[in-house]
């Protein structure tokens, strides 16, 4: 009785994790309009990886929060997909819904037809036993291959860039309480807990590659010290960063005590205008030379 409560307290558990895992990684394409460093094909062979798990959770009677979880995982995969279609891709709107909303169709028939056959058709024990050991393969190695690729591109670029932590740590969360509500339940399923032990394995290195990068990151911060600037190397910097034009480059003579003062609402107008275009040091500068030079001539 104690495992049966456990086994469904951890399935449910399991469904809640995957059923939201994916939204703050949504919502964080969302807020900063770009997926720079998501891959897309993770997404799409999560997506793909969905149809063998529910087909198999499904037809093997697993917890029907196991069940459902599986529908969730390709739902929100496609959603994150199109995504970085629109936002990496550039893919208009309408494609991208289009798209997302055609594969999701086409899954959801293809899990129907399978079930329904194996369910009500004449289908020998071991015939069932082999389909179902095949389904869990794939989509073991879809789930494992869409992490894989992140693998990659941490190897690409020496950093882990691009996803976001909640959606890792609801993840690996929703692997291990799943894992243990099969491991629980007799007799275990094995090629059941082994897609869910493979992702989880997975995501665990991840979140170690994430913490020795950023180890990294802080020691060679804390070891680089700070060079102390020159003044002439602080306007040198400005200059090149705003990218403007200075009044030399314009035939304009920033020499004010060789300038006759002109008549002072057009010279105060006039210094406006060149000085947003300016970069803040120069201006300021030129601003307090034609100050000392206004008070000298009133003087």
């Amino acid at each position: 009785m104690t495992n049966l409560v456990a086994i469904e307290a951890l399935a449910i558990l399991g469904a809640v994790f995957w059923s939201i895992q994916l939204v703050p990684q949504i919502w964080l394409n969302y807020r900063r309009h770009h997926t720079d460093g998501l891959q897309p094909s993770m997404m799409i062979l999560w997506s793909l990886a969905g149809l063998p798990l529910g087909i198999h959770n499904i037809l093997s009677n697993q917890h029907v929060a196991l069940q459902v979880q599986a529908q969730i995982l390709t739902g929100l995969s496609l959603v994150t997909w199109g995504q970085t279609m629109y936002y990496g891709n550039k893919w208009p709107m309408r494609k991208c819904l289009l798209a997302s909303a055609g594969l999701g169709i086409a899954f959801a028939a293809m899990e129907c037809a399978f079930v329904f056959g194996f369910k009500h058709g004449n289908v020998s024990d071991t015939v069932l036993h082999n389909f179902l050991r095949s389904q869990a393969i794939l989509s073991a190695i879809g789930l494992g291959l869409g992490v894989l690729r992140h693998y990659l591109d941490i190897y690409q670029h020496k950093a882990v860039r691009g996803i976001s932590w909640t959606f890792v740590f609801l993840d690996a969360m929703g692997d291990l309480t799943s894992l243990l509500a099969i491991v629980l339940k007799s007799p275990v399923d094995a090629t059941a807990a082994a897609i869910y032990a493979t992702e989880l394995a997975l995501w665990i290195g991840i979140m170690l590659a994430g913490v020795i990068f950023a180890l990294r990151d802080t020691i060679q911060a804390r070891d680089e010290p700070q060079q102390p600037q020159s003044e002439a190397q602080v306007i040198r910097n400005d200059s090149h960063q705003s990218e403007v034009t200075t009044p030399t480059a314009l035939g304009l003579d920033t020499s004010l005590h060789q300038t006759p003062i002109l008549e002072e609402p057009y010279h105060r107008s006039a210094f406006a205008s060149i000085r947003k275009r300016l970069p803040k040091k120069l201006a300021h500068r030129l601003e307090e030379r034609r100050r000392l030079e206004v008070d000298s001539q009133g003087a």
